[in-house]
């Protein structure tokens, strides 16, 4: 009973906690990106390939340990990026003191690929449907129309263009 209670005790929510250490080696080495052969050998298993699929890979609680542990690993990766990083800078500020600038200029560019700087730029282009729309009424009127459009445009230009050329400061001549 007390070895019934003590599993209980153990965290049932760690996909560890309820494999056989052989399960756990298989895991821990097909997370690290081992192929199931592999893995199942280095774990200690001597069997067939069907059988190691059958036996181990293809176990719910094993797949979910190999999820658990590759999750851990990216965790993982993300701190040794920030640590490539302060690398490169540390090597960048080495070369300044030394008055490289080809090394120094290497390291930015390495630096520049980590963060993504030479990817492809992504261009939205926005598409107005109310220019869409004016063109449409536009085409539609007649030529009457459009050169009674224009003759209001051009007044409306010519005065705006008159009272900017005489100046805010000058006062306008009565006509």
């Amino acid at each position: 009973m007390a070895g019934r209670h003590r599993s209980h005790t153990a965290t049932p929510e760690h996909p560890l906690s309820q494999l056989t250490e052989k399960q756990k080696q298989f895991a821990l080495f097909m997370s690290e990106g081992k192929t199931q052969m592999t893995a199942a050998r280095l774990a200690g298993y001597k069997l067939n390939p069907t059988n190691i699929r059958q036996a181990v890979a293809g176990n719910a609680k094993v797949q979910l340990a190999v999820r658990h542990l590759q999750g851990r690993y990216e965790e993982s990766i993300v701190a040794s990026r920030k640590q490539v990083l302060e690398g490169f800078l540390e090597a960048i500020g080495q070369a300044k003191l030394m008055s490289d600038p080809a090394v120094q200029i290497a390291g930015w560019r390495e630096i520049g690929k980590m963060c993504g700087y030479y990817a492809p730029e992504v261009k939205e282009v926005n598409v107005n449907i109310g220019a869409k729309r004016v063109i449409g009424q536009l085409e539609v009127l007649s030529d009457a129309e459009l050169l009674e459009l224009i003759e209001k445009d051009r007044e409306a230009i010519e005065s705006e263009a008159t009272r900017l050329l005489e100046g805010p400061n000058e006062p306008s001549s009565p006509a």
